[in-house]
């Protein structure tokens, strides 16, 4: 049986041109009673707070300039900042770039921690995310295109290891993805889009 309840209070203040500044906290809590299995009839519960700021400014109407901190609290594994940076730049109005870096953290579900392949141990995943990105358009902005180049790398990845039923989720060391993703829309007309990735 699971619960989950929280609330999210945020405020964005605007002191001078062409800037804006978020301020908010959120807080989670999440668990449930389990049916079976070594959590069987025991109430779990997981509380997450976090406190969060985020600024964006634009320079002369073509570049953008982003960051934030999110400071997360999470009653089994203390305290993580997350950080996060961005710019774009628009170059005309039919091409622009964009570039980001950003932290990734997800802490292990009450179901990967108690119920089925189990393991109370468990650490959370961690993340480093690259990404640069180049927009373009085309023939009066019916073509849209974007080309986006990635590097992820991470460390903690959970999964479930073992043979049934002998099983038990663990972390399983570092990982690293790289990619490129292309994604383009084409407006035949206002009623009919062609889109793929």
């Amino acid at each position: 049986t699971d619960r989950n309840s929280g609330i999210m209070l945020f405020e964005t203040f605007h002191f001078f041109d062409n800037n804006s500044i978020t301020i908010g906290s959120d807080y989670k809590q999440f668990g449930g009673t389990a049916n079976r299995g070594a959590a069987a009839n025991q109430l779990k519960t997981v509380n997450e707070l976090a406190l969060y700021a985020y600024t964006q400014q634009q320079f002369f109407s073509k570049l953008t300039v982003s960051a934030g901190v999110r400071l997360e609290n999470n009653s089994i594994y203390g305290n993580e900042v997350i950080p996060l940076a961005g710019v774009s730049y628009i170059h005309n109005s039919n091409t622009s770039f964009k570039a980001s870096v950003s932290k990734g953290f997800r802490s292990p579900t009450i179901m990967e921690l108690y119920l089925y392949a189990p393991n109370a141990d468990l650490l959370p995943e961690r993340m480093m995310n690259y990404e640069i990105s180049w927009l373009q358009s085309a023939f009066e902005n019916k073509l849209q295109c974007e080309l986006t180049a990635f590097i992820v790398n991470g460390e903690n990845l959970i999964q479930v290891a073992g043979i049934p039923p002998a099983m038990k989720r663990q972390n399983i060391g570092s990982f690293n993805n790289k990619g490129i993703e292309l994604s383009g829309k084409y407006f035949i007309t206002k009623d009919l889009t062609l889109h793929g990735n």
